[in-house]
């Protein structure tokens, strides 16, 4: 057995592994199916890893119920508008002039930064409204301190006509800076019934002991994507950077366009996020501190009785005189009343949008931070801006990842594992919940295409290269005065 290591890194044909029974030659078609099977079963070994660390990676936040349909914790509120009836733990929604729909506004910032969203929803006859959009739907929104929406909402779910039963399981991101989330559970068709058969929305947060987790699988993922590259991509040797940079490259763009993915929400592959769902009922609720009573105002001194007039002491009797009038007394100065300071003026009480925590500028004054992006990176702001750039950007990013793998491999055989990724990219999007239709044989026929002019623009770029290290120096002319 140690002289198969050495044989098959010095590249042999037929190594030889002596055994207790002699010895057993080993081809090379034996060797490329070794790697080629193991190379498989290390790929759906960290395939199925990744998936079980995204689906693992939130629990339910500690103490915080999840709401309902028949719970609301006391930092949201319940607004129902229209006419709602209920069919047992269902909540209809029929179509009607004032629309029907239930508010859940939070009045406080979210306890955690994502939520976990399960939901079973059906929908009866949901005709469409004038716009596209005025049918049954659940989505969320946020909304700034002044009462404006903020950039970017999520539709968690969206039908008309006859919908059967269904349920879906997301992940989203619940608190984002500055706002307060707001969710709408409405139908806005012309026509029909939407019925909400369950619904729970329950904070969550990050799993700990996670980063170490993921640093560990992307480690092993460089691994084997440097393993690949090196035996059937190279076709000359190459330094062991440059195969580096090169899977590194490839995981990158991996984990930017495939897992988690650029989609909001995301949707786990198979079995639902295990994250246990809290009920309201069951987390007691602290009683209120008793207030303690006001102080007794101190007892006043008692006010001493004022001692009787002395009797006015009788003259005796006198001659007549002539009687004067006295000069009238002069009269007192007047003073002015000073005026009470009038009582100041309550606050207004707080908007229910308004969140409690401003954050307080350089300047002492105070303002509410920027909202956070809802996530995806560029690729998703990109979709959202600019749907139109989505196949030049299929294009340029599978051209561009071709001819960057190409030139630090030396090799033609780059394509191959960019085609995989497109391969892998529309697989992921249909894993992650968002479905599949034709739209994702276009993108690969763009992504084929992609790699087609990746790996033209390497050989145009090798050639040029090969051209000016072939071409000779120009012969120096004598100078006229050198002759002279």
């Amino acid at each position: 057995m140690r002289e198969l290591l050495p044989n098959a890194i010095r590249g042999r044909d037929k190594p030889v592994s002596t055994f207790p029974g002699g010895e057993i030659p080993v081809s090379s078609g034996v060797r490329r199916f070794a790697a080629s099977a193991g190379f498989t079963l290390a790929t759906l070994i960290l395939a199925t890893l990744s998936w079980a660390l995204w689906q693992s990676s939130f629990v339910a936040a500690k103490g915080v119920p999840a709401v309902d349909l028949h719970y609301t914790p006391r930092e949201v509120s319940r607004t129902p508008v229209g006419v709602l009836r209920e069919e047992g733990e269902t909540a209809v929604l029929e179509a009607a002039k004032e629309v029907p729909r239930i508010e859940l506004r939070w009045i406080k910032p979210p306890p955690a930064r994502y939520a976990h969203v399960s939901l079973d929803v059906s929908a009866q006859g949901v005709v469409v409204g004038n716009h596209p959009w005025e049918d049954a739907r659940i989505f969320l929104m946020w909304f700034d301190h002044q009462g404006k929406m903020a950039e970017g909402y999520l539709p968690l779910w969206s039908g008309s006509g006859d919908q059967g039963r269904q349920t879906k399981d997301v992940m989203l991101p619940l608190a984002r800076d500055g706002t307060l989330p707001w969710l709408i559970i409405e139908n806005r068709g012309s026509a029909g019934v939407f019925k909400v058969h369950s619904f729970s929305m329950q904070p969550a947060e990050l799993r700990p002991g996670l980063g170490w987790m993921l640093a560990l699988l992307l480690l092993s993922w460089l691994g084997l994507i440097g393993f690949a590259l090196r035996r059937w991509v190279v076709k000359t040797p190459v330094a062991l950077p440059r195969i580096a940079i090169a899977a590194a490259l490839w995981v990158g763009f991996a984990w930017v366009s495939s897992f988690p993915g650029p989609w909001i929400p995301w949707h786990p592959l198979g079995k639902p996020f295990p994250v246990k769902h809290l009920d309201g009922s069951t987390i007691p609720v602290p009683a209120p501190k008793p207030v303690p009573p006001p102080a007794p105002e101190p007892a006043l001194p008692p006010v001493a009785e004022a001692p009787a007039p002395a009797p006015v002491p009788v003259p005796a009797e006198a001659p007549p005189a002539v009687a004067t009038i006295p000069a009238p007394a002069e009269a007192p100065p007047t003073v002015a009343a000073t005026p009470e300071p009038a009582e100041a003026a309550a606050p207004p009480p707080a908007s229910p949008s308004t969140p409690e925590t401003p954050v307080a500028e350089a300047s002492g004054s105070t303002r509410q931070a920027k909202p956070a992006r809802l996530g995806g990176g560029p690729v998703r702001w990109f979709l959202n801006h600019l749907p139109g750039l989505k196949r030049p950007i299929h294009l340029l990013a599978f051209a561009g990842l071709t001819t960057l793998i190409a030139l630090l491999t030396g090799s033609s055989r780059a394509g191959w594992p960019a085609f995989a990724l497109g391969i892998l990219s529309e697989f992921s999007q249909w894993a992650y919940g968002f479905g599949s239709d034709g739209g994702d044989i276009i993108d690969l026929a763009f992504d084929g295409a992609a790699v087609l002019a990746g790996i033209a623009v390497w050989h145009w770029f090798s050639k040029l290269l090969a051209k000016w290290q072939r071409e000779p120096e120009a012969p120096v002319l004598p100078s006229p005065a050198s002759d002279a």
